[in-house]
């Protein structure tokens, strides 16, 4: 994951495990980086993997599916929390 180097600052990430555009081994290996068990790097990395959600749950979640509702919304405190914690 050379192009993790890059990300000086810190970040996040909502990942759908069933997202057709990134493969589960490309999600597998960005989670693994952004653990820094890759990559010695001390700034902080938040990636997390929701199950039975595709690309886009986030932003255009189908609201007639429980599972992809309560994942969109735990992506949005995902995002919340990241922000106060280093912007606020």
């Amino acid at each position: 994951m050379e192009g993790m180097r890059k990300f000086k600052v810190p970040f996040s990430m909502a990942i759908g495990k069933k997202d057709g555009y990134l493969k589960k081994e490309s999600a597998a290996s960005i989670n693994t980086a952004a653990l820094g068990t890759e990559l010695k790097v001390d700034y902080i990395r938040d990636v997390e993997i929701y199950p039975d959600c595709g690309y886009g749950f986030a932003l255009r979640a189908d609201s007639n599916r429980i599972v992809e509702k309560e994942a969109a919304g735990k992506a949005c405190e995902q995002a919340v929390t990241h922000f106060i914690k280093h912007l606020g």
